[in-house]
This record gives C-alpha cells, structure tokens and sequence, in this order.
C-alpha cells in the first residue's frame, strides 16, 4: 500500500520517496501539536454533544454510533478532541498524498498540507459535535477521488464512496457530496459507454451497507428506518426576514404576527452593505428561532408541544415551506446574501474591518428584538454578536487568497467544459470536478438551511486548497510530458 501511496516504481528512487513521506507526516504531527495545543483532555458538552449520546431522532446516527465505539474504551470520552483532531489531520495527509500522487510533485503536496494546517478552523475539536469526524471523512473520500483519478483503479472509487457515505451517515450534508461524486464519475465517457453499471454497483455497495446501519439504529432506537431529520428547524430560522403573510386558514400559518413586528427590522437590513446583512441575519435566524419561535410554538400549539424532536422538525419544515411558498424570491434574496456572505467569511476579520463594521451597526440604530438580547448574559458570548471580535489576520488573508483562487479555477473550468475541451477534461479529471462542484455545492447548501455559519463550511477548507493546487499541478505535469 504505501508503494502504491507514493508511486514508487523504481527501487532507486525507493529513498528519495520515502523521504518525502517522511517530511509530510513531520509537517502533519507539527500541525496536529499546534493546533491541539489547548485541546482539553475531556472534551465540552453542551447540548448538542448531548443529542448524539442519546442517540436522538434528529441526528444521523453516524456520530453516536461513533461515541458509543469511544466509550468502550474510555467511559468519559477521555481524549476524544486529540483523537478527532488527529482524524482530520490524518485525512488532510492522505490528501497531501493523493495530490502528490496525481502530480508528480512533492510541493504540491506539501503546500496542500501546510495550507490548510495554516487557517484551519478547530473551535468545534474540543467538543463531542459531528464536525471533526465528517470533515475526516469527507476529506478521505476526497483524497481517494483523487487516487481514483491518477490510476482508474475500482478499489479507490470503492474507497472514496465509503469515506463519502461515512460523512452522510454522520451529517445529512453529506448526500450533496455522494450526488456531486456520482455526477463527476458517470460524467467520464469511457464509464458512460463501457463501465456504467459496474461503476453504479461500486458506487452503491458501501452507500447502502453504511446507510442500513446508521437507519437500524435509528429504528432500534427511536423506531423510525431513517437517517435524520432533513433540516426543517435550521431553515425555520430565515422565515420572519421574509415580507409575505400566509393566509389564516392554514394550519401553518403561525408566524404572521411575527413577520409583521419584523417589518422594521428588513427595513433596516435593506441599508446595510450585504457583508452586515449576512452578519445581522444570521443572529436573527438564531435568536428568533430559539428565543421567539420555540417558546411560543411550546406554549400556544399543542401539535408542537405535544411532539417529539423528529416530529418537531418536520412541523418547522412544514411551517418553512408554507411561507416560502408564499414570498420564494424574498428567500432566494436571503440565500444569495448569505451565499455571499460564506464566501467572504464575514465572521473573521480584521480589526479595523471590525472597527468599520461596529461604526456602521451604530449608525443604523437600534434593531427590534437583537439590541435588547445583546444586552443579555446569552447575548454577550461570541457566537451570539452580530459583529464578532478580530481575529488572526494573517489566518484570514490566507483564507481569502485561497478563495480567489478557487473562484478563478471554478470560472476556468466552467470555461474549459463549454469550449472544445470539454471532453478531455470530463474524461481525464473527475477528481477535479468533483473538488469544485462538491465546495460548491455545499456552500449554496449551508445557504439554503443555514446561514453565514462557518462551522458548516469548514470541512471543505482542504478541498478549497486542494482544488486550485491540483489543477496547476495537472496543467504542469501535462507541460511536461507534451
């Protein structure tokens, strides 16, 4: 296996590759001793940490199955941060790996490494949250795409739909990633044409074999075959930004008061440039859901109150799609402004930036119902303000360098699959493909049902590094065999 790793074909060069593994897993334990230097031994549990140990309706049952595991051999979770950092850092290695793989360069592969060791984002490590091990596995999946594209080879496919399947059976996400995966490997033309319905059963084989046991135990443990509630609670969030009211009769019509006192509050947002709409949208998302909607939906609603968490969940959808339905373009309006918004990052800036932003808030006066929660114990703790403090700037200039590079590789391969390329770049790079297509996908995804949260978009920051590295890498080696 580790032949196969580091292409090692000529046992002269046996040395010289195995001391490049040698300087890549030196940078992956730096990395891992810097960024878990204040890891806390027992990890923190609030109450999300608490839904996946009871094992709850909502939650894909990847992750609880997971702590279940860890508490065999450590009853208190003991370590459990170290070990999902050493996880992620584990899979962005093998990523390094299959980058260098596929390009015949060790500096590709370390800058894949020592990139998104740079500015990557570990507030969620130290606790007991899916965020760790889905990164893990979709970034595995990933590098394993990768090693699929340089040798064509089943077993990696195979490999990259399981470590794809491990991060849909830990958050439900992960099936934007399996359906961008399937698209970019039936897409080749040889497959098309000679393969497809061997490529469809490697594809599917670990799909369904993880998706059975995570739904089993959902149903030996709340009695539904399922994976998870699909987000009907998250997007619930953006319906009082909406403008439009529902018409009495209907059984879902609950929020129209709600909408009404919020008139003010859009009228205000609408003056804002779109980085502090997105900022201040998403803490209305959160307040209003959690502090507003829920109390009220417990104390005048018996359907609700009456309701377990996956039942809840699927009254919020239905309450989202009710009104939705009524203003669509007031909510493809909030999707684009917080899609621009995840794109720039607005949660991390800088301190001037951050100074430019509080003065901009201030103009704007006071704002219905988050100036009186600011004000709060709860309102005051960082995840609830709506500017946040600076953070590391040079963290954040290497965030936004990659960026850009990202979006001129996405609008270069948009180019390239309209011009007289298009098939040689199908044919040759699915793993391209799929690294391009599956950030996008999960950033329009997070816009949809979430919000400018970055935890949700940060188990893409190495396939955002990967992406643009790889394709210089692919256009060089190409130059060098013409």
């Amino acid at each position: 296996m580790t032949a196969t790793l580091l292409r090692i074909r000529n046992p002269r060069f046996a040395g010289l590759r195995l001391l490049q593994l040698g300087v890549l897993m030196a940078i992956a334990v730096l990395g891992f001793l810097w960024l878990g230097r204040d890891l806390p031994s027992s990890p923190w549990l609030d109450s999300d940490s608490q839904s996946y140990l009871q094992f709850s309706p909502v939650r894909p049952h990847g992750y609880p199955l997971f702590l279940a595991a860890y508490r065999c051999l450590f009853p208190d979770l003991a370590y459990l941060a170290s070990f999902q950092l050493a996880a992620y850092i584990g899979a962005v290695l093998l990523l390094a790996l299959a980058v260098e793989r596929r390009t015949d360069s060790s500096l590709a592969s370390a800058a894949v490494l020592l990139l998104t060791i740079a500015a990557a984002d570990t507030a969620e490590f130290p606790s007991a949250v899916s965020d760790p091990l889905y990164a893990a596995a979709s970034i595995s999946g990933t590098a394993f795409l990768v090693f699929y594209g340089a040798s064509r080879r089943g077993l990696w496919l195979f490999l990259a739909t399981a470590g794809l399947g491990a991060a849909l059976i830990v958050r439900a996400v992960g099936i934007t990633l399996l359906l961008v995966l399937l698209l970019a490997v039936v897409a080749q033309r040889t497959y098309v044409q000679f393969r497809l319905v061997k490529t469809v059963a490697v594809c599917a084989l670990p799909i369904v074999l993880l998706y059975s046991a995570a739904a089993s135990s959902q149903l030996v443990h709340n009695g539904r075959f399922m994976l998870g509630n699909w987000g009907g609670m998250d997007v619930l969030g953006k319906v009082p930004l909406l403008s439009r009211l529902t018409p009495e009769i209907s059984e879902f019509a609950r929020l129209n008061g709600l909408i009404v006192e919020m008139q003010p509050a859009r009228t205000k947002l609408a003056r804002l440039n779109p980085l502090l709409e997105a900022l201040t949208a998403r803490q209305y998302y959160e307040y209003l859901r959690w502090y507003v909607m829920m109390p009220e939906f417990e104390r005048n609603w018996p359907a609700w109150r009456d309701a377990d968490d996956y039942d809840r969940g699927q009254l919020a959808a239905r309450i989202a799609l009710t009104y939705i339905a009524e203003d669509w373009a007031g909510f493809l309006r909030r999707t684009a402004i917080d899609l621009a918004g995840l794109w720039t990052m607005p949660r991390w800036l800088t301190e001037s930036e951050c100074a430019r932003a509080n003065e901009a808030m201030a103009r704007l006066g006071e704002l219905p119902f988050l100036t009186a929660f600011a004000q709060t114990e709860d309102g005051q703790k960082e995840f609830y303000k709506v500017i946040p403090d600076p953070g590391d700037p040079a963290k954040t200039w290497v965030f936004r360098s990659i960026v850009i590079s990202f979006w001129m590789l996405s609008l270069g391969l948009a180019g390239m699959l309209v011009s007289r390329y298009r098939d040689a770049v199908v044919g040759s790079a699915p793993d391209l493909i799929f690294i391009v297509l599956a950030v996008h996908a999960i950033y329009l995804t997070t816009a949809l049902m979430e919000g400018v949260h970055e935890r949700y978009i940060m188990p893409t920051w190495p396939l955002l590094v990967a992406g643009p590295i790889l394709s210089v890498g692919l256009l060089s080696r190409a130059g060098r065999k013409a």
